[in-house]
């Protein structure tokens, strides 16, 4: 089989049955080797496809108005975007509180660190809450503010109320909150949180 016959063979051919070489190859009857060598030379590529975000054109028209909050009308016309120096971006992070495999750097002879669970599935999260801003520079171009206000852990601290073999009754545990609503996230931003941190943005 030509070149030419074979691209022409595999225009006809499903996508998803050529996602690999070898299914490519299985298609087309040919060898492996022949598609590598198309691919070397530049008559077949290789294209990764990813997810993308599917919007409805409701979504397309909220992103418009969100855009359009933002313009400002000046003097004669003139339009432009709002530096949004004012806002801040707050969302939600998950973190896990241990991971599957670490990586340590030791010396000869130096104890490893053991790590035991019961189930590597279950290993547990905690929410948190990261707030951001547009980054400051000054006349010269130095970094004043590096957009980065601060990140919480949404936790409470509680007694234990046994012994065990890594501490004592009584020690305190920090623990997730049971939940996490409405009501916790506002006291979370208003409370406790937002206000510490307006001496950071008061010079800007």
């Amino acid at each position: 089989m030509d070149r030419e016959e074979l691209l022409e063979r595999m225009v006809t051919i499903p996508f998803r049955r050529r996602m690999t070489q070898q299914c490519l190859a299985d298609e087309l009857d040919v060898s492996r080797y022949a598609i590598r060598d198309a691919i070397a030379q530049g008559h077949i590529l290789r294209h990764s496809s990813t997810i993308h975000l599917l919007l409805t054109k409701e979504n397309k028209h909220a992103c418009f108005r969100h855009a359009i909050r933002h313009v400002i009308h000046g003097l004669n016309g003139f339009s432009h975007f709002s530096p949004v120096c004012d806002v801040v971006h707050v969302d939600e992070k998950w973190f896990n509180k241990d991971k599957d495999k670490k990586i340590f750097y030791v010396l000869p002879g130096e104890m490893v660190p053991h790590c035991e669970r019961k189930s590597k599935r279950f290993i547990g999260k905690t929410m948190f809450l990261a707030a951001v801003a547009r980054p400051r520079c000054d006349d010269n171009g130095e970094v004043t503010f590096d957009g980065k206000i601060d990140i919480w852990d949404f936790t409470k601290k509680t007694e234990a109320q046994r012994n065990s073999k890594t501490r004592p009754a009584g020690t305190l545990e920090k623990k997730n909150l049971d939940t996490v609503n409405g009501a916790v996230y506002k006291r979370y931003l208003l409370q406790t949180r937002y206000s510490c941190n307006q001496s950071q943005m008061t010079s800007f």
